[in-house]
């Protein structure tokens, strides 16, 4: 009686699968003429004036009113471990 593999059919499929998606990958091995065939057959992205934004600057004049009174998330003590004065903090 042979001893029993468990693992041998899941190794086989791995390496199929495997194989089958390294062969499947990019067009490395196309011949140039193919490639230029195949960049030639995608058609043109052609945008119009309503595909096109300008991007400029200005100033938010609205805001949010707020009702009731406003809590901080987090209160931290900050504290230099040198002597000195913090000049700034700036948070994100």
């Amino acid at each position: 009686m042979a001893p029993s593999t468990p693992w041998l059919p899941l190794a086989l499929g791995a390496a199929l699968l495997a194989f089958l998606g390294t062969a499947g990958c990019g067009a490395k091995g196309r011949e140039p003429a193919q490639q230029a065939a195949a960049e030639k057959a995608a058609p043109p992205i052609v945008l119009g004036a309503q595909d096109v934004a300008t991007a400029r600057l200005s100033a938010a004049d609205a805001g949010v009113v707020l009702t009731g009174s406003l809590q901080p998330a987090w209160i931290v003590s900050v504290k230099a471990q040198v002597p000195g004065t913090v000049e700034g903090i700036r948070g994100d």
